[in-house]
């Protein structure tokens, strides 16, 4: 017993000796040291595949190779499989970092380093990497199958013609159920194994649908302004285009509609004519002149329908067809006419354009009480005097008589405010808008010539 005690110590002496020779060895040899450490101790098994005494590049590349996760998932339909590998997922085994922990935890440090790692390699490791897969990888690879699958749902369609209204039933689309894939290829992946999935097609509902839309003809608001159709101008013309292109526009719920958008640019190309209009408070010429009754006329039946307006901009000059402070002035690029669709079901706006007048009518939901009226009064808040009379001299005018081209208006300030009435009594009033218009200078021609004509 005391002779095997003797070998037995003898044997950890020389084996501490030649430890200590080959760290020094290392010391002085930064290269083979390093080259060393980055080795795997004996009986390294990582996933049943043994790696020991491999360096960190041979063992990633056998592991690899081990487990290449070719498999496929297949996604079938009638028309076309789809194959996509495990590894398309992110499906695969984190075997750098089971490698790196190795090599951190059994590296030579010093003696007693050197004695774990060959105690170690005696016992052996068996390791295990951590397999994983990537979750939007599966998410991306179903969205691009539905892209061949998917089609768009229509919404039905509404108008007004002749009076009446027209619907046209929605259409659904469809597109894959990608909830019932998903669920499958998450099984399979668990699995670490190929297989097949049928593709399933699932309806996808229009947001609104006919019976919605037949619920949204009550009258909410119309307004109308007059018109000479003898009088064939190009303002006239221009006021056709406008109420045909407003005629009809279906606006859904939180919806916002832009009368510029919906003219389109007024130019000569788009269909618009040179008209008279009003720039900057001085009455001028421009394409696309006369609109602007077009977008009063449409801000008074949506005053009417209450709908919220959220942009309006009154003429810098009073105008003739509209009471103050109820009119709007349009600017391309500049100033718009935009209300949002704050109810719960689609508003129809139908402009129609007759030869005495600009109607306007605004159709949705009715959800307002029957007792309940509402009313506009523009309110004169002050005036603004106009710049004394411009006079110009004519000698082909008798002396002392004159001619008015234009008279002198002042300018004023209005509020508008909204009367709610409920059985016929007022019950609250309401600030709409606050509109200032400019003065305008009258023009007279005063005669300096002879009263016999001569000069």
């Amino acid at each position: 017993m005391k002779k095997s005690k003797k070998i037995f110590l003898t044997a950890i002496f020389y084996l501490i000796c030649i430890l200590m020779s080959v760290q020094n060895s290392q010391i002085l040899h930064g290269a083979e040291k390093v080259e060393k450490e980055e080795k795997l101790i004996k009986n390294v098994i990582v996933n049943g595949i043994d790696v020991g005494g491999m360096n960190r590049a041979a063992a990633l590349e056998i592991l690899s190779q081990s487990f290449p996760m070719d498999d496929e998932i297949k996604f079938v339909s009638e028309a076309k499989t789809h194959a996509r590998k495990l590894s398309d997922f992110g499906a695969g085994y984190d075997f750098a970092a089971a490698i790196d922990t190795i090599l951190e935890e059994y590296k030579s440090d010093g003696i007693f380093g050197g004695i774990k790692r060959f105690i170690e390699g005696i016992k052996g490791i068996e390791v295990d990497a951590e397999y994983s897969y990537d979750v939007s990888r599966i998410s991306a690879i179903l969205e691009e199958i539905n892209n061949e699958y998917y089609v768009i749902p229509k919404e039905p369609a509404m108008s007004r013609q002749n009076g009446k209204f027209v619907i046209i039933d929605e259409i659904p689309g469809s597109q894959i159920d990608t909830e019932h894939m998903h669920g499958e290829v998450i099984r399979l992946l668990d699995k670490i194994c190929g297989g097949e999935t049928e593709i399933k097609i699932v309806p996808v509902p229009t947001e609104y649908t006919a019976a919605d839309f037949a619920e949204s003809t009550d009258l909410l608001g119309s307004f109308a302004t007059p018109f000479n159709s003898r009088i064939r101008s190009n303002r006239s013309k221009n006021m056709r285009i406008a109420s045909e292109r407003i005629n009809n526009c279906l606006i859904l719920p939180k919806e916002t509609f832009s009368a510029s958008n919906v003219l389109g640019s007024r130019t000569l190309e788009n269909g618009y004519l040179e008209s008279g209009m009003i720039i900057n408070g001085n009455a001028a010429t421009g394409v696309g002149g006369g609109i602007c009754q077009n977008a009063s006329t449409l801000y008074m039946a949506l005053l009417l329908a209450e709908a919220e307006i959220t942009e309006r901009r009154n003429h810098s000059l009073m105008i003739d067809y509209m009471a103050p402070a109820t009119d709007a002035t349009l600017a391309e690029g500049l100033i718009d006419l935009k209300f949002c669709n704050n109810s719960q079901s689609p508003m129809l706006i139908e402009s129609i354009l007759t030869d005495t007048q600009l109607l306007v009518n605004v159709y949705g939901r009715e959800t307002r009480s029957a007792n309940r009226k509402i009313t506009f009064e523009p309110r004169l808040i002050s005036q603004i005097p106009a710049e004394p009379d411009e006079i110009i001299e004519d000698a082909n005018l008798p002396a002392g008589e004159f001619r008015i081209v234009s008279p002198s208006i002042p300018g004023a300030k209005y509020e508008l405010y909204k009367l709610i009435y409920e059985d016929g009594k007022l019950t609250g009033e309401t600030l709409i808008n606050k509109s200032t218009y400019k003065p305008s200078r009258g023009v007279v021609i005063f005669g300096v010539g002879n009263s016999d004509g001569g000069i």
